[in-house]
């Protein structure tokens, strides 16, 4: 059927996501080596972290993003999770609670990393001191 996917592939996603790249840390409780990703895009419930790092589904994940502007950055932190899908791209995690913070994303998505050179503010020029 032209315009449908397979069943495989239906869209089981509850909220919107917003396309958002910056970079995430996952930390693992059994002591694995921190993981260092590429947020893709984020919801309400969940987030798809590029990463060419396998990780088993069901894993259980402490969650730090840094949304990094041109002066300053801010860290959202003690973000629990859980990897619910693996491919071959990155892992799709859904958090253990709502984010509190979605709304940023959507707020800020002039900060991200692809976007953030581009439309950085330039710093404003002195007042002009010539004395008219």
């Amino acid at each position: 059927m032209i315009g449908q996917q397979p069943d495989q592939f239906h869209e089981r996603r509850k909220g919107m996501r917003t396309r958002y790249v910056t970079t995430v840390f996952l930390s693992f409780p059994d002591g694995q080596e921190q993981l260092e990703g590429g947020l893709q895009d984020i919801s309400l419930f969940g987030m798809y972290v590029g990463t060419d790092r396998q990780v088993a589904i069901a894993t259980i994940c402490s969650i730090r993003i840094v949304i990094s502007a041109r002066h300053s950055r801010l860290i959202l932190d003690d973000l629990q999770g859980k990897v619910v899908r693996q491919d071959a791209n990155g892992l799709g995690i859904r958090f253990a609670a709502k984010l509190e913070w979605y709304v940023l994303f959507n707020i800020y998505t002039h900060f991200s990393i692809e976007h953030r050179d581009q439309d950085a503010v330039p710093p404003s020029e002195p007042p002009d001191s010539g004395g008219r």
